[in-house]
C-alpha cells in the first residue's frame, strides 16, 4: 500500500475592512469618552503573535490576525445603526446578585466601563448603539447541590428599533462561510483536555460567557 500524504490548505479569511463604517468623534465629546472608543482590551499580545508567526514562516496562513488582534475583530457586514436598547432578560431581576457580581468582577478585572448613561454611551461610541441583553443561565449540578449560575450577553436576541420595526439580533449578520475555522480529532482534543485539566473536567469551566 502506498503512503498517503495529507495536503492542508490555508484557509481563506475574508477581509471585513472596506464595510467598516468608520465614526468621526461627536462635537463637545470629553476627553475621558474619546479614549475609550479606540481602547482594545486583550490579553494576547499582537506583536508578540507577528514574532512567532514570522518565525515559523506562517504571516501569509494569517494575514489579518495581528491587525485585527490590534484593532479588534469584525463581526461581519453590520448595518448602519439606529440606537437600539434590548431589554435585559427577566432572570437578570431573578438573580441580581450574580449580575452585580458579573459586573464587579469584569469591572475590576478591565474588562469592563461604566456605567454610561445613553448619552454619555452615544458619546463614547459616537452615534447609535445596539446594546444586547444580559441573561441568567441556570445549571443543574445534581441533587442536593446549588444551582451553577452563568452570566451570558445575548447577541442572538431580536430588538425593535426606538421608532418601532424590528432590528435582527447581532448574531445574524454573522456569515459562517466568512469564518472558516478547522477542528483537532478527538484524540487530539481529549489529550490536551487531560493534559491542562489535570483530570478534573471542572478545572476548564469559564465563569462567564462573553
Amino acid at each position: 500500500m502506498l503512503p498517503v500524504k495529507l495536503y492542508l490548505f490555508p484557509l481563506r479569511f475574508h477581509d471585513f475592512t472596506v464595510s467598516i463604517h468608520t465614526r468621526a468623534s461627536l462635537l463637545y465629546t470629553p476627553p475621558k469618552f474619546a479614549e475609550v472608543y479606540s481602547r482594545i482590551i486583550s490579553p494576547y499580545d499582537p506583536n508578540e503573535f507577528f514574532i512567532k508567526l514570522s518565525i515559523c514562516g506562517l504571516p501569509d496562513r494569517y494575514p489579518l490576525l495581528v491587525s485585527n488582534l490590534k484593532q479588534g475583530f469584525p463581526l461581519g457586514h453590520m448595518p448602519i445603526l439606529c440606537k437600539t436598547i434590548i431589554k435585559n432578560h427577566s432572570s437578570t431581576l431573578k438573580f441580581t446578585e450574580a449580575v452585580e457580581a458579573y459586573i464587579s468582577e469584569e469591572s475590576t478585572a478591565g474588562r469592563m466601563l461604566g456605567s454610561f448613561s445613553n448619552e454619555e454611551a452615544e458619546l463614547v461610541l459616537r452615534g447609535p448603539f445596539v446594546l444586547s441583553p444580559l441573561i441568567v443561565s441556570e445549571q443543574t449540578q445534581g441533587p442536593g447541590k446549588p444551582l451553577k449560575l452563568q452570566v451570558c450577553c445575548n447577541f442572538s436576541k431580536d430588538g425593535i428599533y426606538s421608532s418601532g420595526p424590528p432590528f435582527p439580533s447581532v448574531n445574524s449578520y454573522i456569515e459562517k462561510e466568512l469564518f472558516p475555522t478547522t477542528f483537532d480529532s478527538a484524540a487530539i482534543v481529549a489529550k490536551w483536555n487531560r493534559r491542562h485539566s489535570n483530570s478534573d473536567p471542572n478545572s476548564t469551566h469559564l465563569p462567564a460567557f462573553h
